[in-house]
């Protein structure tokens, strides 16, 4: 065995004191042994505590951090800070492993130099039913024959293509470091920002397709089950990661096609000023104020905000907090998302996913269908903003007639081809 480990595991741990025991066994008992195991203890209050220091009396590879409640992002960075190895893998501690989990994340990282190394899971719940999880590496947005492909390869489906946590892939430590990735304080969504941020800059990601983490599903008191309490820190994630994007280099050659495109504006800080309280304002600055944005926005930023879309949808779709949902179902329909563009650009520039279509018509309908019902005094204006010139067209033949469409079209397009 070399001096220092070849893989650093980093483990947030939080009060999981019915599962803590079935992770670590299955991560100290790998096949691949020249580990290091960073748990963060992150402020338990149940039994977690007791179980990790149990564990290091008897495997000195265990490395216990205790800390004040963070959140899983600080406590992610914390972990990194302290691990030596020559990767990195930052797991969660409900989760278990396939004995090989770890040699064969290893073994192609080695064979393929690659900065980071993607794995499928299946999802588990407590009551032992399991469902493999296909859509977390989607096989038909890779790369054609590509075992070794970057974003250059796939810039329209980077960020559609993968899941933006942390827990299946495999890092080369000195990526991590070089581009300075790191978790941001949110109290979810966190995982979004250096993930997708880390898939943009990497030039050699590979695949090893198989199942070989058991990730649990629906447990409750999980952080993906707390998103109630911040209902906007999606959005805040959001934007932290596009202004990454907009100001990162692009680590591979420039593409010439990018040189004429438009500038886009640099996008604001949107903390929430409140759990349920709308974001800050992150409106596009007038054209006079533009910054050009760098390579690797331009050349990623359809797929970024086609995939920025479908999660607002997603956040907004998946909140069974009556309240939360309340707040994000108004902050969206006034377009106080702003920075996923979705009042800036027509409907049919986010075509991505065709099932984004209905959702968004949908929530908006029962986003417009609550403010009316609370009364305020805006929201009887039609929402006809991101109406298709198709479906302008067709309802203007079938109220006025075709000679009054087409009149109607003409001077449309008269008023936009005119200097």
């Amino acid at each position: 065995m070399s001096a220092l480990p070849q893989i650093s595991v980093v483990i947030t741990v939080y009060n999981v004191q019915d599962y803590l025991e079935h992770c670590l066994d299955s991560i100290l008992k790998q096949t691949f042994t020249n580990i290091e195991v960073i748990a963060v203890d992150d402020g338990s209050t149940d039994a977690s505590s007791e179980i990790l220091k149990r564990y290091a009396l008897s495997d000195s590879r265990l490395k216990v951090i205790r800390q004040e409640n963070m959140g899983p992002g600080v406590s992610r960075n914390v972990g990194l800070d302290a691990a030596v190895g020559y990767y990195a893998i930052m797991l969660d501690a409900d989760d278990y492993f396939e004995p090989d989990f770890l040699q064969k994340l290893y073994a192609s990282a080695k064979a393929n130099d690659a900065d980071i190394v993607v794995c499928r899971a299946t999802a588990v719940e407590d009551d032992g039913k399991s469902e493999p999880m296909e859509w977390t590496i989607k096989a038909e947005q890779l790369p054609a024959k590509k075992p070794v492909f970057s974003c250059e390869d796939m810039p329209d489906y980077v960020f559609t293509c993968f899941i933006g946590w942390p827990w299946d892939k495999l890092y080369k430590r000195d990526f991590l470091e070089q581009h300075a990735l790191r978790f941001p304080a949110l109290r979810n969504s966190e995982d979004l920002v250096p993930i997708f941020l880390s898939l943009a800059l990497a030039k050699r990601i590979c695949v090893v397709n198989e199942y070989l983490i058991y990730h649990r599903v629906n447990r409750a008191g999980s952080v993906s089950a707390s998103r109630a309490a911040n209902p906007h820190s999606f959005y805040e994630a959001v934007c932290i990661l596009k202004k990454e994007l907009f100001t990162r280099e692009w680590p591979h050659a420039a593409p010439a096609s990018c040189a004429s495109q438009e500038p886009h504006a640099a996008p604001a800080s949107c903390a929430p000023k409140a759990p349920h309280a709308a974001p800050a304002s992150c409106a596009p600055k007038a054209p006079h104020e533009l910054k050009k944005p760098s390579e690797l926005y331009l050349h990623v930023s359809w797929g970024f905000l086609n995939w920025a879309f479908g999660y607002m949808l997603w956040n907004i779709s998946s909140m069974s907090d009556p309240e939360a949902r309340k707040a994000m179902l108004v902050a969206f329909y006034h377009g106080e998302y702003k920075e996923i563009e979705y009042r800036f650009h027509s409907l049919q520039f986010f075509s991505l996913t065709s099932w984004d279509m209905q959702l968004y018509h949908d929530l908006m309908s029962e986003a417009k269908r609550y403010i009316l019902k609370s009364g305020e005094a805006n929201a009887t204006k039609d929402d006809d903003e991101h109406e298709s010139l198709a479906t302008k067209f067709k309802n203007s033949v079938k109220s006025k007639g075709l000679r009054h469409a087409l009149g109607k079209m003409f001077i449309w397009c008269g008023e936009k081809l005119a200097p």
